[in-house]
């Protein structure tokens, strides 16, 4: 008897991890540009040409990144949930640093997210990324402009990126 209570223990609990992953949103797979990952189309050319330049002199620089997710909505799972499973599948920033991060937007469900790693929440906490997005990003947002309003988040996440690791321009 007890084997077998043992063994409905565990397909419960079995069934509750499979049903609960059948319900998370998907994580799509990054993009061969890795830093832009636009599924719905929002940011233009230069604005992701930009993007990818940047981080490739910060990754060289700091082994920190910057990667952008839009996606058109989360599916009704919580942003913090969803930007970290993104975080931790697609491994952004240096293992050992811990210092990605990523700038989650998905326009349907008015959802913006910055999820930032350990190694880099001194200089990024959640109140100063709070106070990022409502600076640099809402305005543009509230207006449709997700092209301007993610890039000059992203220009504002960089710099202070920069300035923890003392840097003052990119190689």
């Amino acid at each position: 008897i007890q084997r077998f209570l043992r063994g409905t223990a565990l397909l419960a609990v079995l069934s509750l991890l499979v049903s609960a992953t059948a319900f998370a949103a998907s994580v799509p797979d990054p993009t061969s540009d890795f830093y832009v990952n636009d599924y719905v189309g929002v940011l233009s050319g230069d604005t992701k040409s930009d993007i990818v330049s940047k981080n490739d002199g910060l990754y060289n620089a700091t082994g920190a990144q910057i990667v952008v997710l839009t996606v058109r909505s989360l599916d009704g799972e919580d942003p913090a949930s969803y930007a970290l499973n993104v975080g931790r599948q697609w491994g952004i920033g240096d293992g050992e640093k811990d210092n990605g991060l990523l700038l989650l937007l998905a326009p349907d469900d008015g959802e913006i997210r910055v999820e930032v790693g350990r190694g880099l929440e001194g200089a990024l906490n959640d109140a100063k990324v709070g106070r990022m997005i409502d600076a640099y990003a809402l305005e543009s947002y509230k207006a449709g402009d997700f092209d301007a309003g993610t890039r000059e988040l992203y220009s504002a996440l960089l710099s202070e990126t920069m300035v923890e690791y003392g840097l003052e321009a990119l190689p």
